[in-house]
């Protein structure tokens, strides 16, 4: 990962999560957030959400609704 990104070269990633509705989509949870990826993690932005600042440990999407995500986080 390049500088200037949310989730730099030195940042924590605690958990990555591939979306099935398609396989260029990844979501990360990491310590400044949940960031997601719409070209295979090329490229990350931070989603604005109330998780933004906290550590994400685990992400989980509802089988039978994928438009729903069960995030994990330390300190919300």
């Amino acid at each position: 990962m390049g500088l200037g990104q949310p989730i730099e070269f030195d940042g924590v990633v605690r958990c990555l999560t591939l979306d099935p509705t398609s396989r260029r989509f990844l979501y990360a949870g990491a310590d400044s957030g949940l960031c997601h990826s719409s070209d295979g993690g090329s490229n990350w932005t931070l989603i604005d959400s109330p998780f933004v600042g906290n550590t994400v440990w685990k992400i989980a999407i509802d089988p039978t609704n994928p438009g729903r995500m069960f995030v994990g986080v330390d300190g919300c």
